[in-house]
Formats: structure tokens, C-alpha cells, sequence
């Protein structure tokens, strides 16, 4: 399981209030209200849309900019141990 940028760029066109979480060993984009509910016991949580938006700052990032930003979100998540 590794974060890319074609993940990031899934939750950057995903529906406000969408979270980019690992779920059973995969990266899925997954709404926050069914993360709330529980519909996905155990997922990490990565980065929400929000979030991401904000890093990005409404600027068009190039590929280089997504595959450092993913490596980046992978490099939290090996510190944090998942």
C-alpha cells in the first residue's frame, strides 16, 4: 500500500466532506460521514479534502508537486506505523 498521486487528484475531485483513508491494507477515498458511522472499523485516515485543498492552496500542482505531497502522506503514515 503506498499513497500516489493519482490518489491525491481521486480525493482532490471527490465530494466535499471525503476523506483519503488506508481501509484493509488499500488507500480509498471514502465520505467522512460513513467513517463517523463506522462503515469502515480499523481505517486510517491520511488526509481529508479539506485538508488537502488547503495544502494546496488552489494551485495547480504539477506531477512532481503530487508525488512529493504522496510521498510525503507515506512517510506519516510509516512514523505512525500502519
Amino acid at each position: 500500500m503506498k499513497i500516489s498521486a493519482d490518489d491525491l487528484r481521486s480525493l482532490q475531485e471527490a465530494e466535499p466532506g471525503s476523506e483519503l483513508v488506508v481501509y484493509e491494507g488499500k488507500v480509498a477515498v471514502r465520505p467522512t460521514a460513513d467513517l463517523q458511522a463506522g462503515k469502515y472499523p480499523g481505517a486510517l485516515t491520511v488526509v481529508s479534502r479539506a485538508d488537502l485543498l488547503a495544502e494546496m492552496r488552489d494551485q495547480n500542482l504539477s506531477e512532481k508537486d503530487l508525488d512529493d505531497l504522496a510521498g510525503r502522506f507515506n512517510t506519516a503514515i510509516s512514523n505512525r506505523g500502519g
